[in-house]
């Protein structure tokens, strides 16, 4: 009987156990099905960055006042890119769009219409807003939406890749304060650049040039001068 009631015992508890394993394994299933999902549709932004090439993840941006966003960086074929494509910020930070002068020209417009920069293909010109309310906001470059040229402004919430792995575009890295003339190679009186030794040896070699028929003139001239104070 005892021998008997222990086999009944084990198989009821036998049968409780994988009554409740399937439990707990479907439970699981469904969260990991409805995280998958969640994260699949958070990762591309319900497929706003799914043609985006430069778009790895977003940048976690939070603590900052501002931030800067390279307009024209690498991606898409070409310099056709925000950089980062999709940023995570606190309300009330300010986002500033820069422009590196790069991939022609570009302009960010909001895809839901509450804000549009104009249009620049110039380096260092810029566009800022100041994001208030939490939300998550899709814009765009106009000319180059069709190559994926597209970028999500994030507000509120956490997480994201650490800013400190973006690689800035190489024209920007020499602005100081992401406001700078972007390193676009053009002359600007008051962007503090030194001459370079090439271009002082050509503006020498051009004064040489010049000044040296008007020297030898004078030589002449003066040359006949004695020549006549002599005869005399």
């Amino acid at each position: 009987m005892n021998s008997s009631g222990n086999g009944g015992t084990t198989a009821a508890g036998r049968r409780a156990f994988l009554k409740r394993a399937a439990l707990v394994t479907g439970a699981a299933a469904a969260g990991g099905t409805t995280g998958t999902v969640t994260a699949q549709e958070g990762q591309s932004y319900d497929g706003w960055l799914a043609n985006t090439s430069n778009f790895d993840g977003t940048y976690d941006y939070t603590g900052q006042d501002q931030v800067t966003v390279w307009v024209g960086a690498s991606g898409n074929g070409g310099n056709l890119a925000f950089g980062p494509a999709a940023i995570r910020v606190d309300p009330g930070t300010e986002v500033v769009w820069e422009w590196t002068g790069k991939g022609g020209t570009h302009n960010v417009v909001d895809n839901a219409g509450n804000f549009e920069s104009d249009t620049y293909s110039q380096a260092g010109e810029t566009y800022s807003r100041t994001f208030e309310s939490e939300g998550t906001y899709k814009y765009l470059c106009v000319p180059h939406q069709s190559m994926g040229m597209k970028g999500v402004v994030v507000v509120g919430g956490s997480g994201g890749l650490d800013p400190s792995e973006f690689e800035k575009p190489a024209s920007a890295s020499g602005s100081g304060d992401g406001n700078g003339a972007g390193g676009d190679g053009s002359s600007n009186g008051g962007n503090g650049r030194p001459i370079s030794l090439e271009a002082a040896l050509m503006v020498t070699s051009v004064a040489i040039a010049f000044l040296s028929p008007i020297m030898f003139g004078l030589f002449l001239m003066f040359d006949d001068s004695d020549d006549t104070a002599a005869a005399e």
